[in-house]
């Protein structure tokens, strides 16, 4: 007589029929997902996703600008629900840049400010269009059910003999509720022909970001090195925003 393979049967049942466990062939277990892939974080997609308000630029003056500098730039302002805004702005004269960001609440109509904090950035900014701000972006990036403002921007630091500027370019992310601090990472630094310039890539899986970085001669970093490059220089670093804390920390390097 041909014999028949057990049947699973769940342990369910089996409890329903009085029948013991041991006597039926195990319920296979269900396969484990695969891993999440970690995800490159397109600033330009996010910033695409989030709300805009149009907000008057003479009444933003009067609710954020203090002294009288020579020039003030404004990012686009983000919509963060019930009435309140973000934005991002320069003011620069002669004697250098300074970057700030700030909540309103009043909507368009009455921009009050509600909390302003410092932009990351070079200890000394150039003064003449020093910052320059690509458009921000209010999305989850640690997946925690929260927003954050996401902000994508360049400083440029002041000219140096043979040289020209360093620049920079960051992105920033902050707590709407108070604007710390939550993440902060260059994405290029770039000097002269003849200086090493370093250009970072994030990626985030979950409650990390994975910043790999990519440093040589700028001509060196193109999609189609010069003759003669000396190897490229490569960096990894994993930043985690485990649960209950308030901003992200490296975990490895």
């Amino acid at each position: 007589m041909r014999r028949l393979d057990p049947i699973a049967v769940p342990a369910a049942i089996l409890a329903l029929l009085g029948l013991p466990a041991a006597n039926v062939a195990a319920e296979p277990a269900a396969p484990k997902p695969p891993p999440a892939a970690s995800q490159p974080l397109d600033l330009a997609a996010l910033a695409n996703q989030s709300k805009t308000v149009e907000l008057d630029q003479d009444a933003l003056r009067d609710a954020l600008v203090t002294g009288h500098p020579d020039a003030v730039a404004f990012s686009a302002a983000l919509d963060l629900g019930s009435g309140a805004t973000a934005v991002a702005w320069s003011e620069c004269s002669q004697a250098g840049c300074r970057g700030w960001l700030a909540t309103l609440t009043g909507g368009a109509a009455h921009p009050t400010l509600a909390h302003k904090v410092a932009l990351v950035a070079p200890a000394k900014v150039f003064g003449v269009d020093g910052f320059a701000f690509e458009a921000p972006a209010f999305a989850d990036l640690d997946g925690d059910g929260v927003a954050e403002i996401i902000l994508h921007y360049k400083a440029e630091e002041p000219p140096r003999r043979a040289l020209g500027s360093l620049s920079h370019e960051y992105v920033a992310v902050h707590a709407p509720k108070d604007l710390s601090l939550i993440f902060s990472h260059e994405l290029w630094l770039t000097g002269g022909a003849s200086e090493t310039a370093c250009r970072w890539t994030l990626c985030r899986n979950g409650d990390r970001l994975t910043a790999g970085g990519r440093c040589n001669l700028p001509s060196c970093l193109g999609p189609t090195p010069e003759a003669g490059c000396k190897p490229t220089r490569k960096l990894v670093e994993t930043w985690r925003k485990a649960p209950g804390q308030k901003r992200y920390t490296r975990v490895a390097r």
